[in-house]
């Protein structure tokens, strides 16, 4: 992997040495230090002191964007897979506006039943938020996985 080499990396790229395997290391990288750092720059100094739940969520982000690519990576057919970086992109997008169709109305409906019946803890509530994210986001990887399958099985 380059860090700074830019005309080694350029090199690779045109001389077809740039397999789907490094695509997959350069894309994972950067997604997890991007996610990292969104993270981390959510702790910066506010109002409100961090919950046990608000490190539960960045937990489940980045592990949930780990295993989700990971498996998508492997069921693209890894290293010898194609365009492993466009389908996971363009794949993940579109389960993320399905699965964000069904998601808000959940948000709303969960929040008027806990301000009219439920009347949940704030802490229960968090909860609720917190499964229904994490589900929301295993989900999307979940089904762009056996969307990889199905473009394998059909080409």
């Amino acid at each position: 992997m380059y860090f700074i080499d830019i005309k080694g990396l350029k090199k690779d790229i045109i001389e077809k040495n740039f397999t789907e395997s490094n695509r997959f290391t350069y894309m994972m990288v950067y997604l997890l230090l991007d996610a990292f750092f969104m993270e981390i720059c959510s702790y910066l100094p506010s109002d409100s002191m961090p919950t046990i739940i608000d490190y539960a969520i960045s937990l489940i982000t980045l592990i949930s964007l780990f295993l989700g690519a990971y498996f998508i990576f492997k069921a693209n057919g890894g290293n010898k897979g194609e365009d492993f970086a466009g389908r996971f992109f363009s794949l993940t997008w579109v389960r993320s506006i399905q699965f964000l169709l069904i998601t808000i109305p959940i948000i709303f409906l969960l929040g008027i039943l806990n301000e009219s019946v439920l009347h949940l803890s704030d802490l229960n509530a968090e909860i609720a938020y917190f499964v229904l994210y994490s589900s929301f986001l295993f989900a999307i990887y979940y089904y762009a996985y056996r969307d990889v399958l199905e473009i394998r099985g059909e080409s």
